[in-house]
């Protein structure tokens, strides 16, 4: 997963690759009606369904709470969007869809 670049498991990366029908949120949508892109800027930064575990990170980040690049750039900031990460669950790969390129990768190793 590359989260500079944007190649994360989220509708709108993955409907580039037909991977996912919409790019769309599924939460706001299903919770809400509302129409999202489901960017990773959203799901960090946007999503409500992710405030009780943003805020967290947030508070973590102080003054660099909704910057990328300073987050990334800061190993405390990286462990605070890592544990965000972790604990929504929300970027866990599709199976067998990441695990056939790494069982590739490990085996050219």
């Amino acid at each position: 997963m590359q989260i500079r670049a944007g190649h994360v498991p989220l509708n709108e990366y993955l409907a580039w690759f037909g991977q996912s029908d919409t790019p769309r949120c599924d939460l706001c949508w299903s919770l809400r009606r509302v129409y999202k892109t489901d960017s990773l800027h959203h799901f960090l930064f946007v999503c409500p369904s992710y405030d009780g575990y943003r805020t967290d990170m947030d508070f973590a980040h102080g003054r660099d709470a909704r910057n990328l690049p300073k987050i990334l750039a800061n190993q405390k900031h990286l462990d605070a969007l890592l544990t965000y990460i972790g604990r929504t669950k929300r970027l866990r790969t599709r199976p067998g869809k990441v695990l056939l390129s790494s069982l590739s990768a490990l085996q050219q190793s």
